[in-house]
């Protein structure tokens, strides 16, 4: 926020000076001064405007997101669950298949030692 103050005060000064130094007359001056004044208080009334409709929508989106997170979470959940159980058998065969030819193998190394 001291960014944003920073900012447009250091656009402000630097708007009064530039129509200070320029060769016209006292009256034109100032006619020109208050309107860059309004400008630059139009524009950050627009830019309030915007950050505050941006806020909204990130208010919005975080809004959705909790409302979907639950359901999705759960649904995962479903599906790593329903995989676990359907994997372990086949885990198990696996494992099995694995530990046989493991056996062979050795058998077949020790015969080829003799």
């Amino acid at each position: 926020m001291s960014f944003l103050l920073g900012t447009l005060a250091g656009v402000a000064l630097g708007g009064v000076w530039g129509l200070a130094k320029t060769p016209k007359s006292g009256a034109k001056n100032q006619e020109d001064i208050k309107t860059y004044f309004k400008t630059i208080e139009e524009e950050s009334q627009s830019f309030k405007a915007e950050a505050n409709n941006l806020k909204d929508a990130i208010v919005a989106i975080q809004e959705e997101i909790s409302y979907l997170q639950g359901p999705v979470k759960e649904e995962v959940e479903e599906i790593v669950d329903n995989f676990t159980r359907e994997a372990q058998p086949r885990l198990k065969s696996i494992q099995r298949h694995q530990a046989k030819l493991q056996q062979t193998i050795e058998n077949m190394s020790e015969k080829l030692e003799d």
